[in-house]
């Protein structure tokens, strides 16, 4: 069966979740932490594929509660974005509604 020449797959996940970042930090912060604490988004980047990706379907109430802290190593506290002592707050419907379920909608209307 020939393709739609689409492509689809988890490097959408990890972009869909990036994506998250900067619009919770807004782009002066993002920018500003990118460039000057440059472990921060390693260590967002690492967790999200070794504990949020990872876990998902599994997640506990206690993550659909209070969402995720995201490590954000060595990035300075932002409390109005929800960065604080090196965690960013990252609600789960954000991660839900933004980056998996785009994604899914989109994978599944690939296999149709």
């Amino acid at each position: 069966m020939p393709g739609s020449g689409n492509v689809c797959g988890l490097a959408f996940l990890n972009e869909a979740f990036e994506l998250v970042i900067k619009q919770i930090l807004g782009q002066t912060n993002i920018h500003t932490i990118t460039t000057k604490y440059k472990v921060a988004l390693p260590a967002a980047r690492n967790y999200f594929e070794h504990s949020i990706k990872r876990n998902f379907g599994n997640m506990t109430s206690r993550a659909m509660t209070y969402g995720y802290g995201v490590p954000m190593n060595g990035a300075p506290d932002r409390p109005a974005h929800g960065l604080s002592l090196g965690l960013l707050k990252v609600p789960y419907a954000k991660i839900e509604n933004t980056v998996f379920k785009p994604v899914v909608e989109r994978i599944l209307k690939l296999v149709e």
